[in-house]
């Protein structure tokens, strides 16, 4: 019992100095642990997609959503695999490139990287599209911080830019969770990230395990009166080349 009394005074003393310092000091706590981002080349995720519409006239954004001959696909298998290090444009600096592709087309590569604060979105490129390049990049999983604490990031409109920003997000930090992952039972750590295009808001959960990656992603489409949509991403296989 002495013990646990001076474990919890220990606890109360080291919140107490947490809160007196500045806020870049307060969220680099060392009894977190740090995200790991280790990619191999041709390492490969496997996500099985989901969709379910909760309104025969939604309006969420059609590049969305996928379709074959009977109309808007309930599910269909996604592919990241890593192709390495590149650059997203030229003179810029490397980062980790990720290939995306849906039911066996390539749609998408996107840019990440990682430093002691966690990973970063660098941008990403749609086939046939312009390089949406993130200036500054955006944290999307933190590595020092704690639950609860939370970040923005806003892109200007061109052709407004002094007025409200044309993509706005919030996120939020859960901490690390555990849910099942294959045959498996990982800790994650859970991102929510809230925004608003038009009148469509969404709330989109992502959860990242050290151990694995990126494992589940569930995004939610509301107007202002329902739920339209929810598109769920679950990861059913990991391939590791050499393995």
């Amino acid at each position: 019992m002495k013990a646990f009394i001076k474990i919890s005074l220990l606890l109360s003393l080291a919140l107490i100095a947490s809160s007196c310092r500045n806020t870049e000091q307060a969220t680099k706590p060392e009894v977190l642990d740090r995200v790991r981002l280790s990619p191999v080349e041709g390492e490969t995720w496997v996500y099985q997609v989901k969709v379910t519409l909760d309104s025969t006239d939604a309006q969420v954004p059609k590049s969305l959503l996928k379709f074959g001959p009977e109309g808007i696909k309930t599910s269909y298998e996604k592919r990241r695999r890593y192709l390495g290090l590149r650059a997203p444009r030229e003179g810029a600096e490397k980062v980790y490139c990720f290939e995306i592709t849906e039911d066996g087309k390539v749609t998408e590569l996107e840019y990440t990287f990682q430093t002691e604060e966690g990973i970063f979105t660098r941008g990403s490129q749609k086939v046939g599209q312009t390089l949406m390049l993130m200036e500054p990049p955006v944290l999307i999983i933190p590595a020092q911080r704690l639950p609860g604490e939370g970040w923005q990031m806003g892109l200007p409109n061109p052709n407004d830019p002094t007025g409200p920003p044309m993509v706005f997000r919030r996120f939020s930090y859960f901490g690390v969770e555990e849910l099942p992952v294959m045959n498996d039972v990982s800790a994650a750590h859970r991102v929510r990230i809230l925004g608003k295009t038009g009148p469509i808001e969404l709330q989109r959960d992502l959860y990242y395990s050290n151990k694995v990656g990126f494992v589940q992603d569930r995004r939610a489409y509301f107007s202002p009166e329902q739920r339209l949509a929810l598109i769920e991403e679950t990861l059913v296989e990991h391939i590791v080349p050499g393995e």
